[in-house]
């Protein structure tokens, strides 16, 4: 398949709560040691009794102005007390960017077109600014749609908000 044709739109997300694993990032971040964390603490099966939408997110945001956070998780309904290792985070409504691809046959054709120059090059909507990492709150979301009717399809949610 040739690339697959870039899709943004804009959405209003609801409030929601988030149960998952945060992650300071600094300079010298290790990923592979933030996933490494996550399975080895019981991943996603610790999550999955209180899942809201069974589509997993990466959230990032700022805590405080110096405190950027990577968190993996799901957006859940209320849990009566998070798992031991795990946070539980209330994100407040807001308007978002949503930049993505058509949908693609494949978990595998949908990892080698991911690309966070879609969102970094997305076009915002007349009267309108991405909250950027300078921000305090959420500044990126990362959405993996998977195993839908229509197929696979990796999202990247930047808030947005008028000027």
């Amino acid at each position: 398949m040739d690339k697959p044709k870039v899709i943004s739109f804009t959405i209003q997300h609801e409030g929601f709560c988030f149960l998952g694993i945060e992650n300071l990032v600094t300079e010298n971040a290790d990923f592979g040691a933030f996933w490494g964390n996550f399975f080895d603490k019981g991943g996603y099966e610790k999550i999955d009794p209180y899942q809201k939408d069974q589509n997993c997110i990466n959230v990032w945001f700022n805590k405080t102005p110096e405190e950027k956070i990577y968190c993996q998780g799901k957006i859940v309904n209320e849990v009566p007390e998070a798992p031991q290792g795990y946070t539980l985070t209330k994100f407040p409504a807001s308007e978002y960017l949503v930049t993505t691809t058509e949908w693609l046959p494949s978990y595998e054709e949908t990892m080698q077109h991911i690309n966070h120059d879609y969102y970094k090059n997305a076009q915002v909507p007349q009267g309108y600014t991405k909250c950027n990492e300078t921000d305090n709150g959420i500044f990126l979301i990362e959405r993996w749609g998977e195993k839908t009717k229509d197929g696979y399809r990796y999202e990247f949610w930047v808030p947005i908000k008028k000027i």
